[in-house]
């Protein structure tokens, strides 16, 4: 979904293989972010889905040489599925609207997607 402010919210569901914790994920995501896409995090934060299942907040920016671009990644994981909601774009537009899309994210019930 990308917005008329050039804002991109992205969801996923992929196989959790070998049934990967919250934890696990949470270290591999904050690996892959701070070395591979080199956002520097302002916030790392657990959260709770609708259903009980237990996830985790990411928020960062990244300084690209034009404007500053936040990120933010929420996951959960259950035995067979790991969520990743990602939602990224200009600071200025996006950094204002970082609860409410936690918020839509923590009301994703995974029992039913």
């Amino acid at each position: 979904l990308l917005s008329a402010d050039g804002c991109t919210i992205k969801m996923r569901r992929v196989d959790n293989y070998d049934g990967g914790t919250i934890d696990f994920w949470t270290t591999l995501a904050k690996k892959t972010l701070i070395e591979n896409r080199a956002i520097a995090l302002t916030d790392d934060h657990p959260a709770t889905l609708s259903d009980k299942t237990p996830a985790r907040v990411f928020v960062g920016v990244k300084d690209t040489g034009g404007p500053k671009q936040s990120y933010m990644l929420c996951l959960a994981a259950t035995d067979r599925y790991v969520y990743a909601f990602e939602a990224w774009g200009d600071a200025r537009n996006l950094a204002p609207h970082l609860a409410d899309v936690e918020k839509s994210f923590t009301t994703l019930d995974a029992r039913h997607w």
